[in-house]
């Protein structure tokens, strides 16, 4: 019996789907409708700027006065004279610059003496190598860091050797 269903042909009405659009069409169609709805609905979002306070403005400045040092390194035996002049060059923030300024002029006393301590404390063995060289360049940045900028609104980056010799 059911190979005598299956093998009758249909009549002409009744199998046929008639031409339209499919349930997956009018969800779709909903959905765009919907969705566009919403997007038309909702008000624009609105952006808020913090405003802080500006950020720094780093760069680096020379100072043109030459330090110069004439002096005696500490030695075991026998008497050694030793000359070095450099320049030195900083960091400091842009906004800052007159702040620096002062605290430059107020230090630079102090700044010269603690050079000349961290100097005379030197040994000539120290200061005729290179690697000798540049660990007196990292102690004499530390220094001047720490004594012209107490307060930490600049520091020193480098030191550039102008004339070094030990006799």
């Amino acid at each position: 019996m059911a190979d005598e269903k299956e093998a009758k042909p249909a009549p002409e009405g009744e199998g046929k789907k008639k031409g339209g659009m499919k349930p997956v069409l009018f969800l779709v169609a909903g959905a765009v409708v919907g969705g566009a709805g919403v997007v038309f609905m909702v008000p624009p979002k609105e952006v808020v700027k913090v405003v802080g306070p500006p950020q720094p403005e780093i760069e680096q400045v020379e100072l043109p006065d030459l330090w110069e040092f004439t002096f005696n390194p500490r030695v075991e035996r026998g008497y050694k004279v030793a000359q070095v002049s450099f320049y030195i060059v900083y960091k400091q923030d842009k906004h800052k610059e007159e702040e620096v300024t002062k605290t430059l002029k107020t230090n630079w006393n102090r700044a010269y003496s603690r050079c000349m301590e961290v100097l005379k404390n030197t040994p000539p063995a120290t200061l005729g190598s290179m690697d000798g060289m540049q660990k007196l360049r990292a102690k004499l940045r530390d220094e001047l860091s720490a004594s012209l900028f107490p307060d930490g609104v600049a520091t020193v980056d480098d030191i550039l050797w102008k004339k070094f010799s030990v006799q």
